[in-house]
């Protein structure tokens, strides 16, 4: 007989991280083939920490693989010609946008990765600190 070793499941705090990812691998889930992606905590108090997460692998307009890809490769076309090679995410960076949520079928809380962004750049952070005088309401006739 094998030996088990206890363990618990360690929820982290909902936040934005930054990542990048070490692995990609097949698994079979419950709804047939999916994807294992194995995110590294870049920065931040969860630095050196792995999250893993799941998707199906099928790249449709509404799939988490195509939301995913969308945030991993920005500015990329992703149409009916578009093929994605998983290879090409590897060593890739963004943010992952993490909740804690309860679980479908068992109610238990557990992280639940709600997004993949793409890293901000030093211009659009720039942009964002940028405070805009209010609008003037239109004056009437």
């Amino acid at each position: 007989m094998g030996q088990v070793q206890y363990s618990e499941k360690l929820i982290r705090k909902a936040g934005v991280y930054p990542f990048k990812i070490t692995s990609i691998e097949d698994a079979e889930g419950e709804y047939g083939p999916q994807f294992k992606f194995v995110f590294k905590i870049t920065s931040g108090r969860l630095a050196g920490e792995e999250i893993f997460g799941w998707a199906s692998q099928n790249l449709s307009p509404k799939s988490k693989l195509m939301a995913w890809t969308k945030g991993l490769l920005p500015g990329v076309v992703i149409g009916p010609k578009f093929i994605l090679d998983t290879d090409d995410l590897i060593d890739r960076e963004g943010r992952l946008v993490l909740s804690v949520k309860p679980s479908k079928t068992t109610g238990e809380d557990g992280n639940v990765i709600d997004a993949i962004l793409p890293l901000e750049d030093e211009e659009e952070e720039e942009a964002e600190e940028v405070i805009r005088p209010p609008r003037r309401a239109a004056k009437p006739f």
